[in-house]
């Protein structure tokens, strides 16, 4: 699974719900992974 793929693009979304709880933990892998 490759999160670059245009099947993950969250293109056109809002942002996520204030009543999702949660965090974004960046990876450190080579492939220098980002959250969105």
């Amino acid at each position: 699974v490759w999160p670059e793929s245009k099947s993950f693009s969250d293109e056109g979304l809002g942002p996520a719900p204030t009543r999702w709880k949660g965090a974004c933990q960046n990876g450190s892998d080579a492939h220098g992974f980002t959250c969105n």
